[in-house]
């Protein structure tokens, strides 16, 4: 099973179709309001047809390259009864916790999770991890930043632990812990193309309230 990149909420009612694209199949209708699991992201042309896809194919072959200006976003997403399909991405939004989602800038966010539960005197703070995109319809890669928020118990509020810009990143993001001299740490491991368009992995970890590359 692909992993959640992050809980969604339904801003209007929206079609859940078999692939990307608007005149592909529908075969359920969500509700405005309604909460998603996003686990996969894809571009599509604005009048794609059923069986072409973001990654430049058809069905039965490659096809040319769409410019982003005439390509959409479409997410896959996991909804209620167990019902997976593809939802334009404009008819939903990712919602972190208000706390943390005050921090956009005017930025899509792609992926979110909780990293890490930190306890004081006023209660459970968890700490968190979100990947954004600029508000650029079309882009083929999944994010171009990341972000890690931390609870600083001092002053009562979050702040950013680490921000890494200019990213060419794709789903999955994942997460995990790992054990270091001082216990466990929260994880997580990213998905970039480098300029010669090869894929890799790129690995984090916490050590206190700061993020190392794990290399």
């Amino acid at each position: 099973m692909l992993p959640s990149q992050g809980r969604a909420v339904l801003r209007r009612d929206a079609n859940l179709h078999r692939e990307p694209g608007r005149n592909t199949p529908a075969f359920y209708q969500l509700g405005d309001g309604e909460q998603v699991e996003v686990v996969r992201h894809r571009v599509a042309a604005r009048n794609a047809a059923s069986g072409e896809t973001s990654a430049g194919e058809t069905a039965s072959g490659p096809r040319p390259e769409l410019s982003a200006a005439s390509n959409e976003d479409w997410v896959l997403v996991r909804a209620s009864r167990g019902r997976t399909g593809w939802l334009l991405e404009g008819a939903a939004d990712l919602n972190p916790p208000m706390e943390i989602a005050q921090y956009r800038e005017g930025l899509r966010i792609r992926a979110w999770f909780e990293i890490y539960r930190e306890k004081d005197p006023s209660g459970e703070h968890p700490w968190y991890l979100w990947a954004t995109i600029r508000r650029l319809a079309g882009l083929p890669q999944d994010y171009d930043e990341i972000r890690v928020f931390v609870w600083n118990p001092r002053t009562s509020r979050y702040e950013t632990s680490y921000r890494e810009r200019n990213l060419t990143g794709f789903y999955p993001i994942v997460i995990g812990t790992r054990q270091i001299p001082d216990g466990e740490t929260p994880t997580f491991r990213l998905q970039l193309e480098d300029a010669s368009g090869q894929r890799h992995g790129k690995n984090y970890f916490m050590l206190g309230r700061q993020v190392r590359v794990d290399h």
